[in-house]
């Protein structure tokens, strides 16, 4: 047979309660002590010419998802694939959403490799495509100045991880109908952290302070 299936568990039916929560599996695993290491869910394959130690498909919502309070809601480690393979192209959704209300809320880290490798397949051949978005957005009213940045770090000769370059991108004017941007590219002389260069939505383009 072309499907073979160690444990096969099937629930159905039409939920009398809205709103229900149901649960084809469920695993809880909570143990106490020094140095515990707990998995609710624990997956291994090997000798395949393809496959994934956890497999989620879903054709509304979340294949796969994890949710912690202190450590990982998803940990995925490969010694030679992909660690962690996410497939939206049968819809318009993300392929992977991550979450965090206070930490961060995607980490990778690669003892050698490529962290993170963004590829876009497009059919056209002279125009733009995006390959990163970054949005930042506030709960309450948007005004001058707020803006995003990407941080750049790298490890000092005593071993901390510091800032030694920034891109910010912010908003001089934050009115919808006027919204004006600048650019801004930081670095660090002598353990201080300045503005280098600075582009303003206008063209004007200065060295130094903002």
């Amino acid at each position: 047979s072309n499907l073979q299936k160690g444990l096969n568990v099937a629930l159905s039916g039409a939920n009398a309660t809205a709103s229900q929560n149901t649960y084809g599996i469920y695993s809880s695993n909570i143990h106490t002590g020094t140095g515990a290491i707990n998995y609710g869910v624990f997956g291994t394959t090997s000798n395949g010419s393809n496959g994934a130690g956890v497999y989620g498909l879903n054709s509304d919502y979340t294949g796969v998802r994890g949710e912690s309070v202190n450590g990982f809601g998803v940990l995925a480690l490969s010694s030679n694939s992909s660690a962690l393979a996410a497939d939206a192209t049968g819809g318009t959704g993300e392929a992977i959403t991550a979450y965090s209300a206070s930490g961060r809320g995607l980490y990778v880290q690669t003892s050698g490799g490529i962290a993170i490798n963004g590829v876009v397949i497009a059919a056209s051949t002279n125009t733009i495509e995006t390959v990163g978005y970054f949005s930042r957005n506030t709960s309450g009213t948007a005004a001058n100045g707020i803006g995003a940045s990407i941080d750049l770090l790298n490890e000092s000769a005593s071993g901390g991880t510091q800032i030694s370059n920034q891109l910010i991108s912010k908003w001089t004017d934050a009115t919808e109908a006027t919204r004006t941007s600048q650019f801004i590219l930081t670095g660090v002389n002598s353990a201080v952290t300045g503005d280098i260069a600075y582009f303003n939505g206008n063209g004007m383009v200065g060295i130094g302070d903002a």
